[in-house]
Formats: structure tokens, C-alpha cells, sequence
């Protein structure tokens, strides 16, 4: 027997009725719409329509007449193979004193579109169309040329009322982690489960809960989400409060730790800096100094140092006044000897700032001439490489002579500098050096900047 047969007496015309409305009630599959999910689907709808049937009387007397027809269906949302959503569950139509309980089933096929098939004891399988409003909660149905509505609300649910506080107030440390707490109120449900608390930062779940606590980028908005049991949702929204943070630690690229030169002789400084809320820093953001003595500000800077020991360190002050400092480098100025000049040195390959994935080899060629002696031996030409690590700088020699090439690298995770650094010696001990920096990336990932 179809569940959408007519009836030829009052109490078979009551079960049309309800078979009539079977027809509308399913929900249907939008054609070349690709499978997806769409949790909103979850909940319990109501609603209540007229369905025209035809009454048969003594098998030749007929009459239309409209039904009042009260639907209730409960809709649960679960991910199948593939992350399809796949929609089940039950409910009733009833209409002039009569009651079918019904199952269903079905499949999310876009954002608001399904197909379900509604099954109830007695009657054929059937299946039709339907489409959630954007409203999450009005559920429009189609099926043989007609339309029926049904809403989470016209079950005499209310939405659950959600209140957002941070705890402890709004935190102005860059660096601190933020606890905000929600308050959930529901008049059909007193309590809710982790799950049906879903927390958002700027559109993307980071958790579940009552409460979020993670460091907050200024100007970040935080979401709430609550799903009552009868899918209806409640939100709200703050947003992370605008925060100063000091600048990153700064780096210096030149000159090498270690490096040795000559009073008067032109050193060449090179270093850079970063703050998350202004970007790279520069100019008189980045001040150079040896010991407690300033030698100079900006990213680049060419100047003479005094002879003896000195522990540089670059400090980067951000347009609030707060500040970092690099880890200290140490180099050496030697007095000038008497009557003998120190060697001149210059990298000619790479020629500027290069970049490496290994196993690339790097290639360096170095010019090293002196006065007295003119070109220096393999033996007076000495290269070393540092490498900028995360945790910690690391200096090494790595050949002699004019031309070397380094192809070996601790692994590394993410892109990380290297100074390779030649220094020429003459016969009576004076020396030279020059540097370049060559960026060098991890196997894998594509490259970032340079």
C-alpha cells in the first residue's frame, strides 16, 4: 500500500491525509550539487499545513476537502566516508485524531540542501526535495508540485542566550595568554556538553567548552557558538584588544662573530629586525652598540672601532619605546702595525645575498692581495661559516685557499642565515676579512622571503 494512497471512507481519507503530507516532508537532492556537510541541518522542526485530499463515499460519491496536518521531526547530523554529512532520524504527522511515526534518512548535497527518505510501518519508501534557509532554522520542503514549512522555532524552542567575558579583565601583555568564559542560558536545555560549545577565531575552530585560553592577536574576533539539543544557535562575539608588543629579537649578519680587524680599518655592520605590530624596522629604530658606547643606528652601517675587544649587541626600539637587544657578538680591533699595511679582501662570488636549498653546494671565490707581499698563499686565506640557528649561533671553518665550496648542513626546519666570512693574514699577522650572507632552507617547503 502507498503511503500516499487515498482513502474510500472517513477513517481511510484521514490516513491519505497523512500519506498526502509524507509526499511533502521529504527532503530532496539538488541536482549537480556536490556532496557537503552543513551542521545546521541538527535539530527538532515543527509545523502545521493543509494537505487537500479526496473522500470517497458509498464508491461513487466523492469530495475534496483540506486536512490540518501537525508535523514534528527530530534531525541529527554526523560526518559519513569522505566528510559527507549524513542526516537521520525520526517523527510524527498527525491529522484528525490519527498519528504515523515515520523514520528518516538522507545526505547533506550542499550548504542547505539534502536528500532524505522518509520511511513509515505500512507505506511505500518515498523521497522528495527541501532547503534550509540561511537562518539556520526554517526548513522550506518540496515535493509533487507542492511545499510545506517547518522551523526549529515553531516548535516553541528558544534560541540559547551567550554572554562572553575575559577573565581577569582584557590583558595588555603581548606575550600573555587570555582566558575568556562563556555564559550559556537555555530555557529548554540547563545544561550543555563541550560539543555544543564551539569556539572561532576570525571564522576558524581553535575549541570547545565554556572557556578559551590561548595567546590573542590584536584586533582578533573570538566566537561562541552554543547548539541547543533543539539546533538552535546562539553567539556572540569580542574582539582581542590591541596590544603593544616589543620588537622580535634583532639579528646581526655582519661582521662575523670572532672576526678580527685593524684599527682604521673600515668594518662593515649588517643586521635586521622585525616587530609584529609595525613590521620590519629600520633607520633610527636599530641602534648599534659596543659595550655602552653607541656606534651607530640602521640596518646597514660602515664605521672605524677603536683597538681591543668589543661585544657588540644591535637593539630595536619599536614607536612605543619598547625594545629588544641581540644576542652580543664578539670581534677584536688590533692596533696598526708600524711600517707594514694590512692585506686587502674581497669575495667576488656570490656577489650579493644569495639563497640555497641543500644538498646545493655553495660556491665562494675571495681576491686577497697584500701590499708588501701581493697575492696571499692558500695558507693565508681562511673561510668560516656561522649559521644563525634558533637556539643558538654556530661558528665553523670550513676550508682554505681562494675558492671553497660548503654543501653539508645541519637539518633544519625553517630558513635560517648563514655568514661565510674570509679573513687574509700577511706574514706579520695582520689580517683582512669580508663577509657575505646566503639564506639556506630546509628540503621540502617552498621558500619564503629572502
Amino acid at each position: 500500500m502507498s503511503i500516499f494512497a487515498l482513502g474510500r471512507t472517513g477513517h481511510a481519507a484521514r490516513l491519505g491525509a497523512l500519506g498526502g503530507l509524507f509526499v511533502v516532508v521529504t527532503l530532496g537532492r539538488a541536482a549537480g550539487v556536490a556532496a557537503a556537510t552543513d551542521p545546521r541541518f541538527f535539530g527538532t522542526y515543527c509545523g502545521t499545513g493543509h494537505v487537500s485530499v479526496v473522500v470517497k463515499f458509498l464508491f461513487f460519491f466523492s469530495q475534496r476537502r483540506t486536512v490540518d496536518v501537525a508535523v514534528r521531526a527530530s534531525v541529527k547530523h554526523t560526518l559519513g566516508s569522505g566528510d559527507v554529512g549524513l542526516l537521520t532520524g525520526d517523527g510524527t504527522a498527525a491529522a484528525e485524531e490519527k498519528t504515523i511515526p515515520f523514520v528518516l534518512a538522507g545526505r547533506v548535497e550542499g550548504a542547505g540542501q539534502s536528500t532524505i527518505a522518509v520511511t513509515a510501518s505500512g507505506y511505500d519508501r518515498i523521497s522528495g526535495s527541501a532547503v534550509l534557509q540561511g537562518d539556520g532554522d526554517h526548513l522550506i520542503v518540496f515535493g509533487t508540485g507542492r511545499s510545506f514549512t517547518l522551523s526549529k522555532t515553531g516548535c516553541g524552542n528558544e534560541a540559547p542566550t551567550v554572554a562572553l567575558s575575559m577573565r581577569g579583565g582584557a590583558s595588555t601583555d603581548c606575550r600573555a595568554s587570555q582566558t575568556i568564559e562563556a555564559t550559556v542560558s537555555d530555557r529548554q536545555d540547563p545544561v550543555f556538553s563541550p560539543e555544543q560549545l564551539v569556539w572561532t577565531i576570525d571564522g576558524v575552530e581553535v575549541g570547545i567548552g565554556r572557556t578559551l585560553t590561548r595567546e590573542l592577536l590584536p584586533g582578533s574576533r573570538i566566537t561562541l557558538t552554543a547548539t541547543d539539543s533543539g539546533g538552535l544557535i546562539g553567539q556572540a562575539s569580542v574582539v582581542a584588544p590591541t596590544r603593544n608588543c616589543p620588537p622580535d629579537q634583532p639579528i646581526i649578519l655582519s661582521p662575523a662573530a670572532g672576526a678580527s680587524f685593524y684599527a682604521g680599518q673600515i668594518i662593515e655592520f649588517q643586521g635586521r629586525a622585525s616587530d609584529p605590530n609595525e613590521g620590519d624596522l629600520g633607520g633610527a629604530s636599530l641602534t648599534w652598540r659596543s659595550g655602552n658606547e653607541t656606534i651607530g643606528s640602521g640596518a646597514e652601517l660602515q664605521t672605524v672601532l677603536p683597538a681591543g675587544s668589543h661585544s657588540l649587541v644591535l637593539e630595536a626600539r619599536d614607536a612605543q619605546g619598547l625594545t629588544s637587544s641581540s644576542r652580543p657578538r664578539q670581534i677584536t680591533v688590533r692596533p696598526q702595525p708600524k711600517g707594514n699595511e694590512p692585506p686587502r679582501v674581497r669575495i667576488v662570488q656570490p656577489s650579493g645575498i644569495a639563497s640555497v636549498t641543500p644538498p646545493t653546494c655553495v660556491t665562494l671565490v675571495a681576491e686577497a692581495v697584500d701590499h708588501e707581499e701581493g697575492p696571499l698563499g692558500a695558507g693565508q686565506v681562511r673561510w668560516t661559516r656561522t649559521l644563525d640557528l634558533p637556539t643558538a649561533e654556530r661558528t665553523e671553518v670550513i676550508g682554505t685557499g681562494s675558492r671553497v665550496t660548503s654543501c653539508h648542513y645541519p637539518r633544519i626546519t625553517q630558513p635560517v642565515w648563514a655568514v661565510f666570512t674570509v679573513t687574509a693574514t700577511d706574514r706579520f699577522g695582520l689580517e683582512a676579512s669580508d663577509s657575505v650572507r646566503v639564506r639556506i632552507y630546509p628540503i621540502g617547503p617552498s621558500r619564503g622571503g629572502t
